[in-house]
């Protein structure tokens, strides 16, 4: 894609892919709207960056990290 249509028609495609692959009807947004920044990691620095950018946002979000973030704004 990145050949015929450019970066940010690969980063978008990749974005929307990454959304449907989670599956989930209520998570494909999300996920959908993370693979924009991680597509740009992929992108400027690699799949390695772009792998390792995923994997701490899944520890975290497995974390109760979130919870603890709402907490501290007074959610």
């Amino acid at each position: 894609l990145h050949r015929f249509a450019g970066p940010r028609a690969a980063i978008l495609g990749s974005a929307v892919l990454f959304g449907l692959a989670h599956g989930d009807p209520h998570h494909a947004l999300a996920a959908a709207l993370l693979g924009v920044p991680l597509g740009c990691l992929r992108a400027q620095h690699g799949l390695a960056a772009a792998w390792l950018a995923h994997a701490v946002h899944d520890a975290l979000a497995c974390s109760g990290a979130p919870g603890l973030v709402l907490a501290a704004f007074g959610g």
